[in-house]
Parts: structure tokens; C-alpha cells; sequence
């Protein structure tokens, strides 16, 4: 089929939260009463359906907030803007009501924060993690925080984030013949080459160097 030009309209409100277990603090100029939004934000957390189709009511209000905000160079509509976010947020909530979308409580439980965290973990392990700025980063105390990484992979956090660098480094001793020990250790996020062999040691049994050297011997008599 042909399809012409067309324009996408971005709506975006920030709640003051990075996480899914945190409470979402909307901005002062949003008039809708406390059970109205509590139910909304309720709605919106409790889902992961990226699209949904909406109705005419909810179109009207895309176009007429697009429409202000292009033809406004000096910021004389933005009262007009925020009534139209006002109506667009209660013609939401009136679609969601209708069962439009479906919903899970266990998106907004804090042991999903930590899930997240663990995938993102496994590609930036080489930063300078301490047990204090992952549970910093998680917003939650170092109690909790434990307590939800042991339940999710059946060990602390030191002891996971260990195992992803310590992994890394031994494809890396591999992949770069020519760079040092110490230099793969740093890159994997250890803080002295010492730390480093007392940790592969650990997990393989040996120094990175003798395991390097065990591998090369290995592809050697392959080849």
C-alpha cells in the first residue's frame, strides 16, 4: 500500500523515578485528584504494553497539544498545553478502566529493580562496583538489596559480579595474546592485578598467565 508522510508525537512526563519499585511523583501542574492519579499511575506501572489504540478523545488532544506547541514561539500557550495533558491523562484513565490493557502487580515489586539490574550488570561489570553503589543504584538498602540478588542467582553480589569479570577476562587472555595480565585485569573492572589472580584463581584454578598458557598449548595442537 502507499502511505504518505506522516508526523509522530512524543509525549513525554517525568514522574522523578528510576526505578520500578519507586513511587511515581507527578508534576504540581497535573490536575487530576489524588484517587484519579493514584489509580492511573497504578495502571501505568502495572503494564508493559509499548502501544495501545487509542480513541478520537485521546487523538483530539495529541493533535490540539502538537498544534500549541508548533505554532508557540514565546510560550503563550502553555496554559492551553497543560489543560490538554489534563484531558489526555483523564481520557486515559477512562480507557484503561474499560480493561484495555492487562496488568501485573510484580512489575513494581523491588526484587524486579535488582532483576534489571543483574541484566545490565553482565555489560558493565568492569565498572567500579562496591556492594554499597549497586544497592545505591538500585534505591534500596544493602539489606534488601542482598537479600533479592541471593533469591534471583543463588549468590552475593560480590561473588556474581566476580564470576562476570572474571569470565570476560579469561576470553580476553585468549583474544589479545599481546596485552598483559594486569592490563586485562583493569579492563575487567579489578582494582589491583593481585585482587585479580586471587580471583581466577579462585574460579579456574590457576594464574591468568597459566591458564593463557594452557590455552595456547591447547590451540597449538589443534592447529
Amino acid at each position: 500500500p502507499n502511505i504518505g508522510v506522516g508526523k509522530l508525537h512524543w509525549l513525554i512526563l517525568d514522574v522523578g523515578v528510576r526505578h520500578p519499585h519507586q513511587e511515581w511523583k507527578w508534576p504540581s501542574w497535573i490536575l487530576l485528584n489524588k484517587s484519579d492519579l493514584e489509580e492511573l499511575s497504578k495502571m501505568l506501572r502495572q503494564n508493559e504494553q509499548p502501544v495501545w489504540k487509542g480513541n478520537a478523545e485521546m487523538k483530539r488532544c495529541f493533535l490540539k497539544i502538537a498544534q500549541l506547541i508548533q505554532n508557540d514561539r514565546t510560550a503563550a500557550n502553555e496554559s492551553w498545553v497543560v489543560i490538554y495533558i489534563n484531558e489526555l491523562l483523564m481520557h486515559m484513565l477512562s480507557f484503561l478502566r474499560q480493561g484495555s490493557a492487562h496488568f501485573n502487580e510484580s512489575l513494581t515489586d523491588s526484587i524486579r529493580t535488582v532483576q534489571l539490574f543483574i541484566k545490565d550488570l553482565k555489560t558493565n561489570f568492569y565498572e567500579p562496583w562496591t556492594l554499597d553503589s549497586m544497592a545505591d543504584h538500585c534505591a534500596l538498602g544493602i539489606t534488601r538489596f542482598v537479600h533479592y540478588f541471593r533469591q534471583l542467582t543463588n549468590n552475593s553480589p560480590m561473588q556474581y559480579l566476580n564470576h562476570l569479570r572474571v569470565k570476560a577476562a579469561s576470553e580476553k587472555l585468549i583474544k589479545y595474546p599481546n596485552r598483559t595480565v594486569s592490563h586485562i585485569g583493569y579492563d575487567c573492572g579489578f582494582s589491583s592485578s593481585q585482587y585479580f589472580a586471587t580471583v581466577f584463581r579462585k574460579h579456574f584454578g590457576c594464574t591468568p598467565g597459566d591458564y593463557r598458557e594452557r590455552r595456547s598449548l591447547i590451540s597449538a595442537k589443534i592447529y
